[in-house]
């Protein structure tokens, strides 16, 4: 690649890492910032073929050892230094409830977007909450390295020379088929395998072998595309296969309609090039943990300062070092050594030393900072108590503790039982928004019977309150109530049916929706030390809860057995509302919709009255 064209390159590279970064970091007006990987693997494909065709033309021959262990050297020193040092920063500095180490691992390995894939994550909504879920794109990459040489020699080996370029250029045809048919009904599959991928990787090989032997250098036309680039991500608003479309077909004219502008072709530029994989690695783990402990401006700053101190020096002591360092070098073998020691560590107390597993683990909870300061795992966590025991943990239907059953067929281990008292029981099921309330009734003492079960999609066990309504003199159906809709059913509807199932002696008391807050992330705002308000009015509009209401009304009115309790009412004042108030040190929900252990605390003299004066009366 002569000095131009690489120079060319690199302005290619900066453009889509500082993409990608102000994507990250959510800057206004980059919200398809992420279209920079795109760009990354035209440029991938134009690079690579370049590397081994020149080698090929010159040698008569593809290298392979030579273009793997180069490869292994440009990639693998940097993203093992990032992926560690991730790992052990997130130990300390992370959430407590969370340890990435199945992320780190297949990082390393280059197998993270198959990570992704089985577990389902989708890009758009992992990609903040995991400072490794950038490297997914890497491991695409890493993936398509391994198998293209062998294509290339494979063509030259049986068939004639000039048909490489109708080679590729015919996967890169099929590659795009089969992922604009599969985007809308396998979009994670299309989204993380190369196969799917090769188009965009095709695009930049078939520009290197077409147009190798032409130059062209229209800064006018540069221009204009560059132009188009920035007001297609600032204003045109399609599906995202039309966006990946068009950005691969504007990189590769970019490519071609090359540029000796200054405006473009300068040293800023050129040196982002250089350090774009290194930002590339460096910027995501950098935004997450910022992004825990600052906000606004000053998070925007201190990433973009972070990020660039830190990527300079991993490129300049460890991508520049390594590139040119022997396998036979002390050095080498030292960091190799280290590494593998590293796994057969993590294996070791993984498999053999629980105890010591177990001591570390404490050692490490009793330094993080999140912990230590802020009593992370129990302010944040579902850790909703019933019985004496975490409801998730016996209370749903593939439970990972073993349970027992009583004589009715309910587990022992989510029933609050007063076997003196065969008067009423509390029967709760529902969801996930449901559950929360569990570790409120529970702590209801004038509630002396309470069975606890989790279902999903409004699925009522109508069979079994009908069979346990026999075995008290009155059975309380508890269930939270909001709009949201599971196959066209709505909660409200659901009771209407459930209550024309249910015996006669079954009541039913909804608990109403709790606030949400979608517009910040309240666990932040507590470790930040700032209060995040709810517009209060803007959520009920927008979830048509007050339409709900009034159902509510229509249904109690007409159904004296039918009871509501208005929990939004009690956890918000007229006025305000605080996902977490800084002032009283209150963190209401642990996430945008689900109540935190004190929040589910603070209702239950409220829920104790209700009960006392509406059920419960003698």
């Amino acid at each position: 690649m002569n000095n131009f064209y690489k120079e060319h390159i690199q302005f290619l590279r900066a453009i889509a890492v500082i993409l990608v970064f102000l994507y990250h970091l959510k800057v206004p007006y980059f919200y398809k910032g992420y279209l920079g990987v795109d760009i990354f693997f035209v440029i991938s494909g134009y690079v690579i073929t370049k590397q081994l065709l020149t080698k090929y033309f010159s040698e008569n021959k593809i290298d392979l050892k030579s273009f793997y262990i180069n490869r292994l050297k440009r990639l693998f020193p940097a993203l093992v230094v990032v992926c560690l040092s991730t790992y052990f920063l997130f130990q300390f500095f992370g959430p407590s409830s969370l340890t990435p180490t199945k992320q780190t691992i297949f990082s390393i390995l280059g197998i993270s977007n198959i990570y992704f894939l089985i577990r389902n994550k989708n890009y758009f909504d992992n990609i903040f909450d995991d400072p490794l879920g950038h490297t997914w794109s890497l491991g695409l990459e890493e993936q398509t390295y391994l198998v293209y040489p062998l294509l290339l020699i494979l063509v030259y080996h049986f068939l004639k020379k000039n048909s490489v370029f109708y080679i590729i250029l015919t996967l890169g045809i099929f590659s795009f088929i089969t992922y604009f048919l599969l985007s809308k009904s396998n979009s994670n599959l299309v989204f993380y395998l190369p196969i799917f991928r090769f188009w965009e990787f095709a695009a930049g090989a078939c520009i290197f072998i077409y147009f190798k032997n032409i130059t062209y250098r229209k800064d006018y036309i540069f221009f204009v595309i560059f132009i188009i680039i920035n007001l297609f991500l600032i204003f045109l608003d399609v599906e995202y296969i039309y966006y990946n479309i068009i950005v691969v077909f504007l990189t590769s004219s970019l490519i071609i309609f090359s540029t000796s502008s200054k405006l473009f072709i300068n040293k800023f530029f050129i040196y982002i090039g250089n350090i774009s994989y290194s930002i590339y690695l460096v910027h995501l783990p950098v935004i997450y943990f910022l992004d825990i402990y600052f906000f606004g401006y000053t998070k925007i700053f201190l990433s973009i300062l972070t990020t660039i101190v830190l990527s300079i020096i991993l490129y300049e002591i460890i991508e520049k070092k390594f590139r040119y360092i022997k396998f036979k070098d002390k050095i080498f073998k030292f960091l190799i050594f280290g590494f593998l020691f590293l796994i057969i560590f993590f294996i070791y107390i993984k498999l053999f030393n629980n105890d010591l597993r177990q001591n570390i683990r404490a050692f490490i909870l009793e330094k993080n900072y999140l912990e230590k300061n802020y009593n992370w795992k129990t302010r944040t966590l579902a850790n909703y108590m019933v019985n004496n025991k975490l409801f998730y943990e016996y209370c749903r239907k593939n439970a990972p503790k073993k349970y027992s059953l009583n004589e009715y067929g309910l587990k022992n281990e989510c029933l609050k039982s007063d076997k003196s008292d065969k008067e009423t029981i509390f029967y709760l099921e529902g969801n996930s928004l449901t559950a929360q309330f569990a570790h409120t009734i529970d702590q209801v003492d004038s509630i002396k019977n309470a069975y606890y079960k989790l279902n999903h999609f409004y699925k009522i066990s109508h069979d079994e309150v009908n069979y346990l309504a026999k075995q008290f003199n009155e059975l309380v159906y508890v269930t939270e109530i909001n709009t949201d809709e599971y196959f066209g059913l709505s909660k409200i509807d659901a009771i209407r049916q459930a209550k024309e199932k249910f015996n006669s002696n079954v009541k039913i008391l909804l608990l109403f929706s709790n606030p949400r807050d979608i517009k910040n992330y309240p666990l932040k705002c507590m470790v930040q030390k700032r209060s995040c308000e709810i517009d209060t009015h803007k959520d009920k509009k927008n979830r048509k809860l007050d339409n709900l209401l009034n159902e509510i009304d229509e249904l109690i009115v007409k159904d004296s057995d039918i009871y509501f309790y208005n929990s939004y009412k009690h956890l918000c004042s007229i006025n305000k509302c605080f996902s977490y108030n800084a002032e009283k040190n209150f963190l209401m929900l642990r996430d945008s919709n689900h109540l935190s252990i004190e929040a589910a605390e603070s209702l239950v003299p409220s829920l104790k009255k209700f009960v006392n004066e509406n059920i419960l009366i003698d």
